[in-house]
C-alpha cells in the first residue's frame, strides 16, 4: 500500500497556471500490471490481497486481478485506484457488479448514491461522496476533435502547461501543453495532417501543442460569433484549424486569503485551435528577408495563398445556399505560419451574410454595418463608421487590408525589419502632419493620428511614395515585389473599384508562375552550399528578442552604448525566410559530382588523393598542384568550413545528395519499377535501424533531419522486407516500423525537441538498449530452435544502426563514454558471440552529423577511425550531414569498406593543427591527408606538426597490420558507470 502511494505521488501531474493537479492513470495502471520477481506476483495482485485481509477475507477472494486490469468492456482498474486512495479497496467486487467501471468514471452524484446505497444502506450517502470527491483527478478531460462539450467546476482540465501569448478586448489567448495520454486518437489524426507536432517534455512527457482562446463572462457574445464564424470557415484550408469548443467553471481563489473570502467560480468559454509558432509580423521581426531570385519566389508564392483562403471567405457555398462572408481583420498578427503555410486567423469579427437575388435575377452586391476590425489596416470607408455610425461597407475593405498586409510584406522583403518600422513612422508623421492642419475639432476632420494607410478619404501620397523609394532599392534579383506593388496600388489600395478576392488570387497566381528565377552561376554553387549551412545552424526565434517594436529612444540609447572602447554587439544569427528550399531546389539542378571541379586526378593504391604526385610527370614542384596554394594563393581562409570535396576512387559511383535522391521519388509508378543499383549490390538479409538524437541542442537541425529521414527510408524501402524500425534517444516509448515515409515523417514531428526542457542525451544509453535488444531476438530464436519450436521470425544477424545526431550529448560525465561503451562492451560482445567473425561487418553504426561543433565533430571522427588503431573491428562510419552529403554513404558507409573510406576532406582553420600532436605514433595513421591546410604545410615543410612526410606515413599505414581483440567469454554486460579512460594519445583528443 505504501508503495501505491508512492507510485499516486509519482504520476501526480502538477498543473501549471493554477490549475488542480490530476493523476495519470495509464502509468499507474501499467505498474499494477507489473510482476515484481521477487514476489512472484503483480502489484495488483498484492494491493488485492491486502485489501481484502486487511477486513478479514480468507485466501479466497471474490474478484481477480485480471477482471480488474484486463477487463476489457468492464475492466475497472481506475475505480479500483479510487476506493484504495479512500480506503475501499475491499468494495471493488460490489461496486464492479453494479456498474462502477473505468468507462462511466466519472460518474453523477446522484448514481454513486443509488449504487453505493445498493451496496451498504446505513453508510451509502456517503461512501458516495467520498468517492465523488476522489473520482475527478483520476479523469481529467479529454479533448477529442470537434468537441462542443460545458465542463463544471468538479472537472480537471489535463493542460500540464500554459502561457499567455496574446490578450485583446474580448480574449485572452494561451499557448498549451496536453500530454498524448488525453488527446483522443481521432484528433491525432487531424492534428497529424496540419502538421502540428508533439514534444518531448522534461517533466510531462510526450505533450500535443494548442492554442487557447479564452473568453470570459461579458465576452460570451463574442465567443459565440467566433464559433459560428469557424464552423461556417471548416472547409476552407487556409484558416487555421478549430478543433473544438467547450465551456468550463473555473475554480479561483480568493483574491484576499487573510479577509475570509472563499474561492470563486468563474464560467469560461474556450476555443481549442492548431498551434503556430509565429505570426506574419514576427516572421518579420525573427527572419531575415529573401535575398536570391528563388527565395523570394518562395516567399510571395507562399503569402499569396492568403488571397485563396480570402477567396473561400467570401463565398461560402452550403447545403442551405451561398453565403458572402467578410473577414474584417486582416492584418500581419491574424496570418499564422502552420507548418510552413500561411494561414488566416481570429476571424472574431467576421461576418456572414446569406445571397439573394434582385428583382432582376442578378446578386445585389452584399453590404454589412461596419464593426471591430483593427483601424491601422481598416480601409477608408470602414474608419468612416466612427463619423457614420449605420455606414455599411461591402467585402472590399478586405481587400484593403489585404493591399496593407502585401505593402508591409515588400517593405519587409526589400528593407528588412528594420524598414518596417520606418515605414509604420512615415504614416504616423504624414496623418500628424494632416491632423494638425485640420479643424481643432475632431468631429470636423477626416482623421485622427494614427498609422493608416489612407488620409480619411483616400491612399496617403506617402504610401504611394514609399513604393516609388522600394521600387528603386529592390535588389536586381528581385523580379516580383516591384509588379506586386504595381497591382497594390493600382486595384488594391484604391478609393472604389477594387479587385475581387477571386481575381486578385488570379492575378497574383499569373504573376509568379510567369516570373522565371534568374540560374545562381556555376561558381557561386559553393558559396550557395556554405550560405544553406550558416542557415540550418542559425536559431528560429532568439533568446531574449523582445517582440514589440524597437521605439526610438531604445535605438538611440544603443547607439550612445557603442562609445569608443566598446565593441559593437553582435545580433543573433536569424535564419533567412524560404532559403534552405531555394538553395536544395539549386542544388537538385546541379551537377552530382562537385569533385569533378575540385579533386586532383592522381590517386594513391588506396584510392585516396595524392597531393604529392606531380601533375605533369616531369619532377615539378608540389606548389604546381593546382589545388595546392602556390606564392600568388594564399593559405585556405580561417572559417570553420569553406567547402568539402570527396575523397573518391575513380570506379566509386558518383554520390547522390538528399536533393537528387528525392527527385526519384516524383514518378511513384517508375520508383517502384526500379531500384537503385549501388545499394542493391550490398544489401542482403540486413535490418535497418534508425536512432534520431531529439534532444533540444537538435532543434534547429530538426527540419533538415526529418527530410534526410524520410529520404533515407524511401531509400532503403526496397532492401528491407520487414521494415525498418525508428527510436529516439529521449523517448524510449516513442517508436516506428514500416516502410512508410509518411508515418516516420509524422513521427518525427511528434518527437520535435523543444529549447529550454533541460533535457540532454548520454548516446550510450539509447544503443545499449537497442543492441540488447537485438541480443535477445538473437537469444530467442536459438532457443526456439534448440527447443524445436518454430521461430516467430527470420534470424537476422546483419543489423545497420543509422544515426542521426548533432554529436553534442551534454548527458554523459565523460566526452569519451560512447568509444569506451564500443570497445568494452559492445564489440567484445559481437566478438564473444562470433558475430564478428567474417571480414565483412554484419553489425555496424552509423553516424550523421547535424551542425558543426568541434568537439562533436572530433568525438565522431575518433570513433570512425581510432577504433580500429586500438586492433578493434572497424564498424563505425560517419557523414557530415550537408546539402551535398551522400545518401548512399550514410545508407552502407558503415559496413561496405569502399564507401567508409570515401572520407569528406575539410578546409579548416589552422588553429586545428595542434590537436595533431596528441595522435597515436605515425605507424598507426591511415595514408589519407588530415586537411587541405595539412597538405598546405607539408608543401612548405615537409611536415605537419610532429609528423613524418606524407609519403613516409602512406607506406607505413599500409604496411600496418591490426591485431584484432582476442574477446572475451563473459556475459553481456551494462555499461559502468564511469568508464576507462582512453590510452594517453587519445585523452589528449578530449
Amino acid at each position: 500500500m505504501e508503495q501505491f502511494k508512492e507510485k499516486l505521488k509519482e504520476y501526480k501531474v502538477a498543473v501549471c497556471d493554477g490549475g488542480r493537479p490530476y493523476i495519470r492513470t495509464d502509468p499507474l495502471i501499467e505498474w499494477m500490471r507489473a510482476t515484481e520477481p521477487r514476489h512472484g506476483s503483480s502489484n495488483a495482485d498484492r494491493l488485492l490481497l491486502e485489501a481484502y485481509n486487511v477486513k478479514g477475507w480468507s485466501s479466497f477472494l471474490p474478484i481477480s486481478t485480471s477482471k480488474i486490469c484486463d477487463g476489457g468492456h468492464d475492466r475497472c482498474a481506475i475505480v479500483f485506484s479510487i476506493l484504495l486512495e479512500i480506503g475501499l479497496a475491499h468494495m471493488i467486487h460490489d461496486v464492479q457488479k453494479r456498474g462502477i467501471i473505468d468507462q462511466f468514471v466519472p460518474m453523477s452524484l446522484a448514481d454513486l448514491k443509488s449504487k453505493f446505497s445498493d451496496i451498504d444502506p446505513s453508510n451509502g450517502i456517503r461512501l458516495a461522496e467520498l468517492f465523488d470527491r476522489a473520482q475527478w483527478k483520476f479523469r481529467p478531460v479529454m479533448m477529442t476533435w470537434d468537441m462542443d462539450r460545458e465542463y463544471q467546476e468538479q472537472h480537471y482540465l489535463p493542460f500540464c502547461r500554459k502561457t499567455e501569448i496574446g490578450k485583446g478586448g474580448q480574449a485572452r489567448v494561451f499557448q498549451i501543453a496536453v500530454q498524448e495520454d488525453y488527446v483522443d486518437n481521432d484528433l491525432r489524426k487531424r492534428l497529424s495532417k496540419t502538421g502540428i507536432t508533439t514534444y518531448p517534455d522534461e517533466v510531462f512527457g510526450p505533450c500535443f501543442q494548442f492554442a487557447l482562446k479564452t473568453f470570459e463572462e461579458g465576452n460570451i457574445t463574442y465567443f459565440k460569433d467566433e464559433k459560428k464564424a469557424f464552423d461556417a470557415l471548416k472547409s476552407n484550408k487556409g484558416m487555421i484549424q478549430y478543433l473544438g469548443s467547450f465551456g468550463h467553471k473555473e475554480i479561483r481563489p480568493p483574491k484576499d486569503p487573510a479577509g475570509g473570502r472563499t474561492e470563486t467560480i468563474v464560467p469560461l468559454k474556450h476555443i481549442l485551435l492548431e498551434y503556430g509558432e509565429f505570426d506574419l509580423y514576427k516572421i518579420f521581426q525573427y527572419r531575415l528577408p529573401p535575398v536570391i531570385a528563388s527565395e523570394i519566389q518562395n516567399f510571395w508564392t507562399s503569402l499569396i495563398e492568403i488571397a485563396d483562403a480570402l477567396k473561400g471567405i467570401h463565398q461560402i457555398k452550403t447545403k442551405n445556399g451561398t453565403y458572402s462572408g467578410w473577414h474584417n481583420d486582416i492584418k500581419p498578427g491574424n496570418i499564422i505560419v502552420v507548418n510552413e503555410k500561411y494561414k488566416l486567423a481570429d476571424p472574431g469579427f467576421a461576418k456572414f451574410q446569406k445571397k439573394l437575388e434582385d428583382d432582376k435575377g442578378e446578386d445585389p452586391i452584399p453590404k454589412i454595418l461596419a464593426t471591430g476590425g483593427t483601424d491601422s489596416y481598416s480601409a477608408p470607408e470602414y474608419y468612416a463608421r466612427f463619423r457614420t455610425p449605420h455606414a455599411e461597407v461591402t467585402q472590399s475593405v478586405d481587400i484593403w487590408s489585404m493591399g496593407c498586409v502585401l505593402s508591409m510584406a515588400a517593405t519587409w522583403v526589400v528593407l528588412g525589419y528594420q524598414g518596417i518600422y520606418q515605414y509604420n513612422l512615415l504614416r504616423q508623421k504624414a496623418i500628424q502632419g494632416i491632423v494638425e492642419r485640420s479643424s481643432s475639432d475632431p468631429k470636423q476632420r477626416d482623421i485622427d493620428p494614427g498609422d493608416f494607410f489612407h488620409n480619411g478619404k483616400d491612399i496617403l501620397p506617402e504610401v504611394k511614395q514609399w513604393h516609388q523609394y522600394l521600387r528603386s532599392a529592390a535588389r536586381q534579383t528581385d523580379q516580383i515585389t516591384t509588379k506586386i506593388l504595381d497591382l497594390v496600388e493600382k486595384y488594391l489600395l484604391v478609393a472604389n473599384k477594387r479587385m475581387t478576392a477571386e481575381r486578385l488570387y488570379e492575378r497574383l497566381q499569373k504573376l509568379l508562375q510567369d516570373n522565371k528565377p534568374n540560374d545562381i552561376p556555376v561558381e557561386l554553387e559553393d558559396l550557395m552550399g556554405f550560405l544553406c549551412e550558416i542557415d540550418e545552424e542559425a536559431i528560429s526565434s532568439p533568446e531574449g528578442f523582445q517582440q514589440q517594436q524597437i521605439t526610438t529612444q531604445a535605438t538611440a540609447q544603443m547607439l550612445r552604448s557603442h562609445t569608443k572602447g566598446n565593441k559593437l554587439q553582435v545580433p543573433p544569427l536569424l535564419k533567412t525566410a524560404s532559403r534552405y528550399e531555394a538553395l536544395a531546389k539549386i542544388t537538385a539542378s546541379r551537377s552530382p559530382r562537385l569533385e569533378a571541379r575540385h579533386s586532383p586526378k592522381h590517386t594513391d593504391v588506396n584510392g585516396f588523393f595524392d597531393y604529392t604526385a606531380h601533375p605533369q610527370g616531369n619532377g615539378s614542384q608540389v606548389a604546381t598542384n593546382p589545388y595546392l596554394p602556390t606564392e600568388h594563393t594564399p593559405p585556405p581562409l580561417p572559417p570553420k568550413r569553406i567547402s568539402t570535396f570527396r575523397l573518391q576512387n575513380e570506379n566509386t559511383p558518383a554520390p547522390q545528395n538528399v536533393i537528387q535522391a528525392r527527385e526519384e521519388f516524383r514518378d511513384t509508378a517508375w520508383y517502384k519499377k526500379t531500384k537503385d543499383n549501388v545499394l542493391q549490390a550490398h544489401f542482403d538479409n540486413r535490418d535497418i535501424i534508425f536512432l534520431v538524437d531529439n534532444a533540444p541542442s537538435m532543434e534547429a537541425h530538426w527540419d533538415e533531419a526529418t527530410y534526410l529521414l524520410e529520404t533515407l527510408v524511401m531509400k532503403a524501402k526496397p532492401y528491407d522486407d520487414d521494415g525498418m524500425e525508428l527510436f529516439f534517444t529521449l523517448s524510449p516509448r516513442a517508436y516506428a516500423k514500416g516502410k512508410d515515409a509518411g508515418m516516420f515523417r509524422e513521427k518525427m514531428r511528434e518527437q520535435r525537441p523543444r529549447k529550454g526542457t533541460g533535457m540532454s542525451t548520454d548516446m550510450v544509453v539509447p544503443i545499449d538498449r537497442i543492441f540488447k535488444r537485438y541480443f535477445d531476438k538473437l537469444d530467442e530464436y536459438d532457443e526456439r530452435k534448440r527447443k524445436g519450436k518454430k521461430p516467430k521470425e527470420e534470424r537476422k544477424e546483419a543489423l545497420t544502426l543509422i544515426v542521426l545526431t548533432d554529436g553534442v550529448w551534454a548527458a554523459m560525465q565523460h566526452s569519451d563514454d560512447v568509444f569506451n561503451y564500443m570497445k568494452t562492451i559492445l564489440l567484445k560482445e559481437l566478438e564473444r558471440r562470433k558475430i564478428l567473425r567474417f571480414t565483412d561487418r554484419p553489425v555496424s553504426i552509423e553516424f550523421v552529423q547535424f551542425g558543426n561543433n568541434d568537439d562533436a565533430t572530433e568525438r565522431l571522427r575518433a570513433l570512425d577511425d581510432d577504433m580500429e588503431f586500438g586492433g578493434y573491428k572497424d564498424i563505425i562510419d560517419t557523414e557530415m550531414f550537408s546539402v551535398n552529403g551522400d545518401v548512399r554513404k550514410m545508407l552502407i558507409g558503415s559496413f561496405v569498406a569502399s564507401f567508409d573510406r570515401l572520407d569528406t576532406v575539410q578546409i579548416s582553420p589552422p588553429v586545428h593543427q595542434s590537436t595533431f600532436a596528441s595522435l597515436p605514433p605515425s605507424g598507426a595513421l591511415p595514408s589519407r591527408p588530415q586537411s587541405m591546410y595539412s597538405v598546405y604545410n607539408h608543401a612548405q615543410t615537409g611536415r605537419v606538426g610532429d609528423l613524418p612526410p606524407i609519403a613516409e606515413l602512406a607506406g607505413q599505414g599500409q604496411n600496418r597490420t591490426p591485431t584484432n581483440s582476442t574477446g572475451s567469454s563473459a556475459p553481456y554486460q551494462t555499461p559502468p558507470e564511469r568508464p576507462p579512460n582512453r590510452s594517453s594519445w587519445l585523452g589528449g583528443l578530449r
